[in-house]
């Protein structure tokens, strides 16, 4: 990051070294979450190198780096989008690019002058360039907000949709086994903040933590069968627990009662159909003419690799659409002796969901 900092304003700025640091740090923060804790405080450098970069997506750091609303200084002129086609979020992250990029071609003498027009006074420390972004970037949230929506937090009319760090590393699973029906990032917030005390709200609603769900499984140290049995016994607990706080009513300040409903809905069939796929392997190591074959419940860390999971995963949410269609459960199943008949159906046709024949 010092060396980053170095380069923003230095000679060799816009070189093949200053783009190789950049980009190496911005991966870092990706897959790193001790790299990213030490680079708190420079979250605005990283959101100027990104703009830069023209890189979008897991990058855009600017509701994190710098309140698009916070303090601003420097005598500003008035914008006006020259994206007239564009929602405003899509005006926000490409005026957010533009703007890094004449920055980086601007002379020393070029950055004074746009210091009087575009500031943050709230990074003194930050390279010239770097203020001067968060300036301009702050100004134009401001003008494109009037015409954006409000945040379901704290209903600030903004223009960032911040969608935080991803959804874990189990989140193509759970989606594919139900998943919730409105993606977090379709529910516009202002910052970092409001974007987590909605995801708590989400996940209350659901009676499930990203956490939890992950936790949840097999140890270790297990292999084998018995990785099948035991993680078997922690989804029913698990099961049990989501069933017992869906029961207790939770005042809900940022969700509707129709998403708190839906919300339900999916995580209850989410976590069904991770049951059934544990129900079935389960029948099926029990069998001699499975004993020698490798189930997906038997590989450390199965829910993030989709070559293992995808196939019967997908003719279990298939099937359990088809049979719950008339009536979906509102919970999951969280005891062996109360089976519904649906999951009895699927686990007696194990070799259908295993083989897909």
């Amino acid at each position: 990051m010092d060396l980053l900092h170095r380069l923003v304003d230095g000679e060799n700025k816009n070189s093949e070294l200053h783009n190789a640091v950049a980009r190496a740090l911005l991966v870092v923060g990706l897959v790193c979450r001790e790299a990213r804790d030490l680079a708190a405080g420079s979250e605005a450098l990283i959101s100027y190198e990104a703009a830069r970069l023209g890189l979008a997506g897991c990058f855009f750091h600017d509701g994190i780096a710098t309140d698009p609303f916070g303090p601003k200084a420097g005598d500003e002129v008035g914008f006006v989008s020259r994206h007239v086609d564009m929602n405003p979020a899509e005006k926000f992250t490409t005026d957010r690019i533009e703007t890094a990029r004449v920055l980086s071609a601007a002379s020393d003498r070029e950055i004074g002058k746009f210091l009087r027009r575009h500031d943050a006074p709230d990074l003194p420390h930050a390279p010239k360039r770097v203020r001067v972004f968060v300036g301009r970037l702050r100004h134009v949230a401001q003008v494109l907000a009037t015409e954006a929506s409000e945040c379901r937090v704290c209903d600030r009319r903004t223009v960032v949709n911040e969608s935080g760090d991803g959804e874990g590393p189990e989140g193509e699973y759970w989606r594919l086994a139900g998943g919730f029906p409105t993606p977090r990032c379709e529910m516009p917030v202002c910052c970092e903040a409001c974007a987590a005390a909605l995801q708590a709200e989400m996940e209350m609603a659901a009676g499930v933590t990203a956490e939890e769900l992950i936790g949840y499984d097999s140890p270790s140290d297990l292999s084998g069968p018995r990785r099948v049995h035991v993680a078997l016994r922690v989804a029913f607990k698990r099961n049990e627990m989501v069933a017992r706080r869906m029961r207790c009513s939770a005042n809900l300040r940022f969700l509707t009662n129709a998403e708190a409903m839906q919300i339900r809905k999916f995580a209850a069939a989410m976590l069904n159909c991770d049951l059934t796929l544990l129900l079935v392997c389960e029948r099926a190591v029990s069998l001699q003419a499975f004993r020698n074959r490798i189930l997906p419940p038997q590989f450390l860390h199965w829910r993030q690799n989709p070559t293992i999971y995808a196939a019967p995963l997908a003719r279990i949410v298939k099937a359990y659409e088809k049979l719950t269609k008339e009536c979906p459960p509102l919970t999951p199943v969280c005891h062996v002796l109360s089976k519904p008949r649906w999951l009895s159906r699927l686990v007696d046709s194990f070799s259908i969901v295993l083989n897909g024949r």
